[in-house]
């Protein structure tokens, strides 16, 4: 930059030497011919202050332009003998450095992206009340929609929900009811007020529970089928040598009774520990395309014997196909139709109706019986491992059917339940 001004110092000191010069010989005509040197020799000192002025103009331009765009690629001239080189390499330098904080600003949003995708509860970041900026894929999934770039877009999905999200309050929790019967919580903040800027958390109330709490049963039933397997096994190997011995040594028949009787408790034990590992070692889905309607129909005829004094109504879509696991699939659907033929036991004209329809962008299948229904206190429990209302229950048949569900990327809830209409919902991706 030295160079710069002192190249422009002389530039001028000449220009006005020869200004000076000029019109001290302007108009005589025997300085005819140098007065058209001068002339000559200030345009081309004029064009020369010119161009090396707007040369920094534009070089400047040229770094602000990459600042605005954070253009990494943009660079200067390097180990240049003329002025601007101290310019160059300043320039070069707070490239790096732009270069370097816009890397680790990218890294921390993906980083961030990432992290936010995979959260257990909707975002959407909102700018100016209708630009979305960002949408993690619980949101899209569970509001049943495209990547969206506009508020006002969300209308055709779900017809009420904009107003209700432009009209919640920030920092409080308002609760929501979508067109698919689902439900959420919406919570809204709002920042940096020049913007407009708005995080949108949604929080799904029957969807965001079910595959956390089935995970985190799944991970203590494997703990604890473990530690008991371990301690039975131990107590059932005592037990029978315990036996053997006392049956060897020929003593009192009180003692080998109560050594026969640990180790049978101990056996059925072990049996009754192994059934619930089952539950919690579920294979991975197999998926394949299959036309829904199929599988409902050939459950149907399957259970027949068993569901003959049912009268069985099934409206489907006899098109529609889902891409999941279809046995597993089939017992979701067998255990329904039997859990419905318990709570039909006492119903005069038991019905069981079944429809199969498509919701935007994910198959529904209604499961409906007209039987007693699910007491209140127990709705909020019957997908909870080994958790049952019945004397002989294990508990186990709801919550296989969320694993098998949540295996295949959908989910079951209970829809309504009251005496003569309990209905379950099976969503499935399309």
């Amino acid at each position: 930059m030295k160079h710069f001004r002192l190249k422009l110092i002389v530039l001028f000191l000449l220009l006005f030497a020869s200004l000076t010069a000029l019109a001290s010989i302007f108009g005589r005509a025997d300085y005819f011919f140098t007065q058209l040197v001068l002339i000559a020799i200030i345009i081309l000192l004029a064009w020369q202050c010119f161009y090396t002025i707007d040369t920094s103009h534009r070089e400047i331009n040229k770094f602000l332009f990459a600042l605005k765009y954070l253009d990494a690629s943009v660079s200067f001239p390097k180990q240049s003998k003329n002025s601007f080189q101290k310019l160059y390499d300043g320039l070069n330098n707070a490239m790096k450095e732009l270069t370097a904080r816009a890397e680790q600003k990218d890294l921390q949003k993906e980083w961030m992206e990432h992290i936010i995708q995979r959260m257990p509860i909707g975002v959407m970041l909102i700018q100016d009340k209708n630009q979305i900026l960002f949408t993690n894929e619980l949101t899209l999934e569970f509001l049943s929609i495209p990547n969206l770039k506009r508020l006002d877009q969300l209308e055709s999905y779900q017809k009420d929900l904009v107003g209700q999200i432009l009209n919640s309050p920030y920092g409080h929790a308002q609760k929501v009811t979508l067109e698919n019967n689902k439900e959420a919580e919406l919570y809204k903040v709002g920042f940096q007020q020049e913007n407009k800027l708005e995080i949108l958390f949604i929080h799904p109330l029957d969807e965001l529970k079910g595959p956390i709490e089935m995970d985190a049963w799944m991970k203590l039933i494997r703990v604890l089928t473990h530690e008991i397997m371990n301690s039975i096994s131990s107590i059932s190997s005592l037990a029978s040598t315990l036996h053997e011995s006392i049956k060897s040594e020929n003593l009192s028949s009180d003692m080998q009774l109560a050594a026969e009787s640990i180790e049978k408790r101990s056996q059925n034990l072990i049996q009754f520990t192994e059934s619930y590992r089952k539950v919690s070692d579920i294979r991975a889905a197999q998926k394949t395309w299959f036309i829904l309607s199929e599988i409902v129909k050939a459950q149907a005829q399957f259970l027949k014997a068993d569901l003959d004094s049912i009268s069985i109504g099934i409206d489907t879509d006899e098109k529609q196909q889902i891409f999941a696991d279809q046995q597993q699939i089939e017992q979701v659907i067998i255990n329904l139709f039997l859990n419905a033929k318990i709570a039909l036991q006492k119903t005069e004209k038991p019905s069981i109706y079944i429809k199969v329809c498509q919701e935007k962008t994910s198959c529904h299948l209604s499961f409906t019986d007209n039987g007693v229904g699910i007491q209140a206190k127990d709705q909020n429990h019957i997908f909870v491992p080994f958790y049952t209302t019945r004397s002989n229950g294990k508990g186990i048949g709801l919550s296989l059917c969320r694993q098998f569900m949540h295996n295949n990327n959908g989910s079951i809830s209970l829809k309504e339940s009251k005496v003569g209409n309990t209905t379950f919902l099976l969503r499935f991706k399309a």
